[in-house]
């Protein structure tokens, strides 16, 4: 029992040393509640495509279908994780599209499913204004439900596109993507990624 809880607070210190940080969260996904912290993992943003890995991997190294990009995320590979923890876009205007790949690691022994979805915080960057009620609309997630593989990186696309003529009110706002675990506990974890935008 010692042990399992050093272990326990080792990894929890080891989380939070490179910045991520799990938040429990209520698991009603109609009314879901947004961590004060985003549980978010802030990696390279630069991605290099998926190579197919041995199914037998050496220890610490990745079993499935992935390819880590960094030795923060070798040492993670048990952790399930979100990344990046945030993105900006910048000159935006009505008319124009912006696409970024958020990427969700399974650190699970099991194929999980996975849901990816928009979401407003009243928690906001000082100096941006919460989205507009219509920027939902804007903003179209490519894979909602991913299942992923035991110990699987993948990547999810998200673009933002208003179309032209549209009125923004504020010409900086945020916005959240969430993403979680599909499950029936009463708890479970989110993980977040800001978006924040400056228009022109």
């Amino acid at each position: 029992m010692l042990k399992k809880t050093l272990v326990t607070l080792a990894v929890m210190g080891l989380l939070l040393a490179v910045g991520c940080t799990q938040v429990p969260v209520a698991a009603q996904r109609e009314e879901p509640v947004v961590p004060k912290t985003a549980a978010s993992l802030d990696l390279i943003a630069t991605a290099t495509p998926a190579t197919p890995m041995p199914t037998e991997a050496e220890p610490g190294k990745a079993s499935f279908n992935t390819e880590p990009e960094s030795d923060i995320e070798i040492r993670l590979i048990n952790q399930t994780w979100a990344s990046p923890a945030e993105v900006k876009i910048g000159n935006f205007y009505p008319g124009a599209r912006a696409e970024w790949e958020i990427k969700i690691h399974n650190g699970n022994d099991i194929w999980t499913e996975f849901f990816v979805s928009y979401m407003v915080s009243d928690e906001k960057r000082e100096g941006y204004a919460l989205a507009p009620v219509e920027a939902k609309d804007w903003v179209i997630i490519e894979d909602s439900t991913p299942v992923l593989a035991p110990k699987e990186t993948k990547k999810i696309l998200v673009v933002l596109y208003i179309p032209e003529g549209v009125a923004v009110p504020d010409k900086k706002w945020e916005f959240w993507t969430v993403a979680g675990e599909v499950s029936a506990r009463a708890v479970q974890i989110q993980m977040a990624t800001r978006w924040l935008v400056s228009c022109r």
